[in-house]
């Protein structure tokens, strides 16, 4: 079973490893801008065509799947990152071995007279 896990760890390994250099390479080799509606957007992804002859254009919907997708891309690295630091933080921390010590609780005597009756 251990071998078995191993051996997906590495094949995991492998594919996060080319899915980031794809990624990586995605966004520094094919960055472009496109000018809409005198809104300049700048993004990057693999295309076939050169953005100079006119050719490559986006929807407005295509525009929007872009921006989604870069905001859960920034959103889960985001929570990674804090949930990695908060982990590493909690896995530093010393558990308090400091004794708890219970007082019994003491009557005080009142120096009030009883009532007459």
């Amino acid at each position: 079973m251990r071998k078995f896990a191993d051996k997906i760890r590495r094949i995991l390994a492998g594919w996060l490893l080319v899915l980031f250099v794809g990624y990586l390479a995605g966004a520094t080799l094919f960055y472009h801008t496109h000018i809409v509606n005198g809104i300049r957007i700048t993004h990057s992804h693999p295309y076939s065509q050169t953005p100079d002859t006119g050719n490559h254009t986006h929807t407005t919907t295509g525009f929007a799947t872009i921006a989604q997708l870069t905001l859960i891309l920034m959103l889960a690295a985001s929570f990674y990152a804090l949930l990695r630091t908060f982990a590493l933080r909690a896995a530093r921390m010393k558990p308090c071995h400091t004794p708890i010590h219970f007082v019994r609780a003491v009557s005080v005597p009142s120096l009030r007279a009883p009532p007459v009756h």
